[in-house]
């Protein structure tokens, strides 16, 4: 696999310019002529209805670059957001109006097929989106932000989407362990096998992702047709090491694509001069305790891995973390309260909690390690 990277410094979503940085990525990728009369879904991060300036989604402006950039294709945009409608994402985060200006349509993932993952390792088969598997070509346009239980997300994690609504949830049951649900992740990219990975991360999140973080200015667009190694550049744009990232180390030792910066060859800016400090993560599951015996694992689990905590006095009672809870551990009869002995670490509601009221803490043993 070509595990060339495009790191282009940009600053501000100017159409123009974005334009043009897409264009120059396609043409030295040869993408026009492979991809010309083909059927292409550009798949962006509509994780919820959130408008562009929270850096929640991916930008508008990435979107209709891609779009302009494909003009003899037959385009489609879709995602399936974690609460609501692939329409009412589109629409409150302006990529409705994008795929109206640009004459893309909108693909609703509401209808899923069973689908065998050729390359399987932890998973064998998923539901996946019908406009996934009608696509010619797939195009992922994630948003580089953090993200509660791997870590970081990006061009790899941007693919969860594909698999429709609460199915997604089911997943997390499922795949209780985190290095199962990463395993999952990596077998679902292999079989999408996106064309291209893009990654915006020209303001991008930090904190408490992947909805309710920080908007950080980084001024980068990632893409490449390896979407490993286009995570792992862009990990290292904001100090984050790529294989600390379970879905980035996984896919690196299984080849399915590169992960170690000195295999990358990086095209455009030099990645010492767009390089963040500080930039904020979020504590999420610990895999340290993965090769001890069962007992000693659930009690290593309550010491080393974070626990949802709800801040009681902003929450203001929408049960939308109880909607999303794949376990049931959170009621709602006044403010959201979770029964921890049910509470799986999927931290799901933490994702979804409209208000940002829901964040991570360790206890014990726990504080001592990041």
């Amino acid at each position: 696999m070509n595990s060339d990277v495009f790191l282009i410094q940009i600053d501000i979503y100017d159409q123009q310019r974005l334009c043009d940085a897409v264009e120059h990525i396609f043409q030295s990728l040869g993408l026009p002529r492979e991809l010309a009369g083909g059927n292409v879904l550009v798949k962006p991060n509509m994780l919820v209805g959130a408008s562009p300036e929270n850096a929640v989604c991916t930008h508008p402006e990435v979107v209709r670059a891609l779009i302009r950039n494909l003009p003899e294709c037959c385009v489609k945009v879709g995602d399936s957001p974690g609460v609501g409608t692939t329409k009412m994402a589109a629409l409150q985060t302006g990529i409705l109006d994008v795929c109206r200006q640009e004459g893309a349509k909108l693909a609703d993932f509401g209808d899923p097929v069973v689908t065998t993952l050729q390359s399987g390792a932890m998973c064998h088969s998923l539901p996946i989106a019908s406009a996934v598997i009608e696509a010619d070509f797939v195009i992922s346009a994630a948003k580089l932000k953090t993200h509660a239980l791997m870590r970081y997300t990006g061009a790899v994690k941007n693919l969860y989407g594909c698999v429709p609504g609460r199915i997604k949830a089911q997943m997390h049951l499922r795949m209780e362990k985190t290095e199962a649900f990463a395993g999952m992740l990596v077998d679902l990219y292999a079989s999408i096998s996106p064309v291209l990975s893009v990654v915006d991360g020209i303001v991008a999140m930090e904190g408490n992702g992947p909805r309710s973080g920080t908007p950080r200015q980084v001024g980068v667009l990632i893409a490449g047709r390896d979407g490993v190694a286009v995570d792992a550049v862009a990990c290292s744009v904001v100090g984050i090491d790529p294989f600390s990232v379970l879905t980035t180390r996984l896919a690196h030792e299984r080849g399915i694509g590169c992960g170690d910066l000195k295999e990358i060859r990086i095209i455009g800016t030099a990645l010492q001069d767009v390089r963040v400090s500080g930039f904020k993560t979020v504590s999420g599951s610990a895999s340290t305790t993965k090769n001890l015996p069962p007992f000693w694992q659930k009690l290593l689990r309550e010491q080393l891995t974070a626990r949802p905590h709800i801040n009681s006095k902003d929450c203001t009672g929408c049960a939308i973390c109880s909607e999303v809870c794949p376990a049931g551990a959170i009621v709602v009869p006044d403010k959201a309260d979770i029964k921890y002995e049910s509470c799986i670490r999927c931290y799901c509601c933490q994702e979804m909690c409209p208000q940002g009221v829901i964040t991570l803490k360790k206890k014990g043993l726990g504080r001592l390690f990041r």
